[in-house]
């Protein structure tokens, strides 16, 4: 490519992204591929064209880049840039660290065309790195805790003399030991890690920066000091990196959003960092939103360096929103356990600071659940470490038991020398004196060992009995739950059929009476039917309770019309009630609209909540509505009453199971739990509206699918 042509390209694409909109920047970008790709169908060799594909490699997305990588990898291999080769498998093993049979492809390309030199050494050295993360990170625990005693076993018995043998070896153990962390542990294994790394040549940039990025990750929260230190040596490898790649000619090369991640990362650490630095770092950080459209979209999902800032400031009225939003955000979720806890911890002190008591009472309780399965994770792991270090006794214990093998075949030959000259027997009983007092004192240390082994192993019996015993309580538990699901199926169907013979019988007995008797014998059939009903209801709610609680209750979904549904609640409802004081209407502008969703449970859910009003609306009227929110896509049904009220502190607690704020109402305490559970299957919620003042009022929200 022509000198003029590339610095025109590049600045396009700085003067874009300091004044212009993303869809204005990533025009630019298009309009540089497009001058890149009409230079590359004219170049006439292939050093010029791997030139262009490199550039071009930069600008692209990861699908297309990775399409181009074993292109560009042919073409430097044809034209002898073995260095550049080895630039794009280092990349190109970073983008796929998840497909493992790609990285073996890669590593047995590398071996098998690459003779001994140091860039080959640290590209290999890289992908085993890349391998190691892969493991760790995608492993369950257990495969996780032989893992390590792998690494731990290599490390100690077969210690290589190959500096890169040996990095890729701790790097290895620190990254299992950071995600089953043992604190003191992973120090250790990082500061070895750093003492080798420290060694390696400086144009080894590409080990040393994974080595930065994992120390800043791993050190977040147990130790933010070092992990400021491992950030702060991240950016100067960038830096590096940036020179590196402009002498080379690639100026697409973009690094804002490792800056990004760095600087969120160093902020979250306010707490040990001066003021000076932090002022600093984030004036960076907004600099950075307004030039980078990439950034920019990234802060855009949610602003972690506000939230940071205002956590430094102690502005809480300004981080309570933020934290507020993020917990109840997918996002949070996606946290790791110990950021999910440092977010909670920022949430109640906001809460606390704000004097927003019920938000401090949530927070704390999410916190003490979080920090107590934290507890137990941890009690899991410390057993883990103490296998671990079980088998790290038997290991050395082998070679113990070798090295006595070994002082006894030298005490055979002491005494072969001892007959051949006196000098040697008088040198040899000395030197037979010091094997004794050593093997006394290995005695010693083996009886010691031994009653440690002993200790370990009744420790080990404990722990299998308790497991043991726990296995059992939860068989138990689970066949209980069966057996109670099994009786309130068989308990529901045992009274249904006696309920509908009684309700039958009443019936004929009306129908063959007097005609003079068969007025009053009617209002008894009422009382009957009415309380046959009631009685039915409570025990299909026991079983609907049941079914939604083992997560076996059918949901069929399909297209209904709302209009539909919410007429033929009312008319249910209304042949049940005889109160002349009551209305139940709908509401007038409810339009025709049709959603998909299960007719039968929306059906159950309606019913519920027309019936609960009816029981505390003596007179006056019950409306039903609904309307579609177009802006979060969902219907929103509500059930409003002129009865006598739900007092607000009672708005989670009327939706408890078996839950009666007065014990006179007829029903068992299941229609709102229900409701709810039922709701929420569905994937929508119900609560109660506290503004609605002139009696109660229920809000329904379901999906618009």
């Amino acid at each position: 490519m022509k000198l003029l042509d590339k610095i025109a390209i590049t600045f396009t694409l700085a003067l874009t992204a300091l004044s212009a909109p993303a869809a204005l920047i990533n025009d630019a970008k298009v309009a540089a591929v497009d001058s890149l790709r009409t230079e590359l169908a004219n170049t006439k060799s292939p050093t010029d064209s791997l030139n262009i594909m490199l550039n071009l490699y930069d600008l692209y997305n990861r699908t297309k880049g990775n399409a181009m990588a074993g292109k560009m990898v042919d073409i430097a291999m044809r034209t002898e840039d073995y260095a550049t080769a080895l630039d794009i498998i280092r990349n190109d093993a970073n983008r796929n660290m998840r497909n493992d049979a790609h990285l073996d492809s890669l590593e047995v390309f590398v071996s098998e065309n690459f003779r001994p030199s140091e860039a080959r050494d640290e590209t290999t050295a890289f992908l085993r790195m890349v391998r190691n993360m892969r493991r760790a990170i995608y492993t369950d625990k257990l495969d996780r805790t032989k893992l390590l005693y792998d690494f731990r076993e290599q490390f100690n018995r077969e210690p290589s003399n190959n500096l890169y043998d040996r990095i890729v070896l701790l790097h290895g153990m620190a990254m299992v030991l950071s995600q089953d962390p043992n604190a003191e542990l992973l120090h250790d294994t990082l500061d070895s890690l750093e003492v080798l790394v420290d060694q390696l040549p400086p144009s080894v940039i590409s080990i040393r920066n994974l080595y930065h990025v994992h120390a800043a990750t791993a050190n977040l929260d147990n130790d933010p000091v070092r992990s400021l230190a491992a950030d702060r040596e991240s950016l100067k490898d960038i830096e590096r990196l940036e020179e590196y790649f402009k002498k080379n000619d690639r100026p697409f090369r973009d690094y804002a959003l490792n800056r990004y991640t760095i600087y969120n990362r160093m902020l979250s650490s306010f707490a040990v960092m001066d003021d000076e630095e932090f002022e600093d770092i984030y004036k960076k950080v907004t600099e950075l939103i307004d030039e980078d459209a990439n950034v920019r979209a990234q802060a855009n999902g949610f602003p972690y360096y506000i939230l940071y800032r205002a956590l430094h400031d102690k502005d809480y009225a300004t981080a309570f929103p933020l934290l507020d939003q993020l917990l109840a955000s997918d996002r949070y979720n996606g946290l790791s356990i110990p950021r999910r806890i440092r977010m909670m911890r920022w949430y109640v002190e906001s809460a606390e600071a704000l004097g927003k008591k019920d938000s401090q009472l949530k927070g704390s309780m999410a916190l003490n659940e979080m920090l107590d399965a934290e507890m137990k994770f941890r009690t899991q792991a410390i057993f883990r470490q103490i296998r671990l270090a079980y088998a790290d006794y038997e290991m050395r214990r082998r070679y113990n038991e070798m090295e006595v093998d070994s002082l006894v075949k030298r005490n055979r030959l002491t005494n072969v020398v001892t007959i051949l000259s006196v000098v040697a027997l008088i040198m040899m009983s000395a030197f037979l004196v010091m094997l004794l007092l050593q093997y006394r004192k290995m005695r010693i240390m083996a009886k010691s060992l031994k009653s440690s082994n002993a200790k370990l192993k009744r420790e080990s019996q404990n722990l299998k009995t308790a497991q043991r015993d726990l296995v059992r309580a939860r068989d138990t538990a689970l066949k209980a739950n069966a057996l109670k699901s099994d009786f309130i199926k068989n308990l529901s169907h045992e009274i249904t059929v006696p309920l509908n013979a009684i309700t039958e019988y009443a019936h004929l007995i009306s129908d063959f009476s007097d005609p003079t008797a068969r007025e009053a014998l009617s209002r008894y059939n009422q009382q009957i039917d009415y309380n046959c009903d009631l009685l039915s209801t409570i025990f299909n709610d026991a079983l609907h309770l049941s079914q939604l609680e083992s997560d076996t209750m059918p949901v069929q979904r399909q297209t209904v019309s709302l209009l539909t549904i919410c007429n033929t609640a009312l008319d249910t409802i209304r042949t049940r009630v005889k109160n002349p004081e009551l209305t139940l209407k709908l509401d007038d502008d409810c339009p025709d609209i049709q959603i998909a969703t299960d007719q039968s449970r929306l059906h159950q859910i309606l019913l519920k909540l027309l019936y609960n009003a009816v029981k505390f609306t003596h007179r006056g009227t019950i409306t039903l509505g609904y309307k579609l929110d177009e802006d979060t896509n969902t219907v929103r049904f509500h059930v409003t009453d002129t009865g006598i009220g739900i007092n607000p502190e009672n708005k989670e607690k009327i939706f408890e199971r078996f839950v009666k704020l007065d014990p006179n109402v007829q029903g068992a305490g299941l229609g709102l739990t229900l409701a709810r559970m039922m709701a929420r299957m569905l994937g929508g919620d119900l609560v109660l509206d506290t503004t609605y003042l002139d009696g109660a009022s229920f809000i329904l929200t379901l999906p618009n699918l």
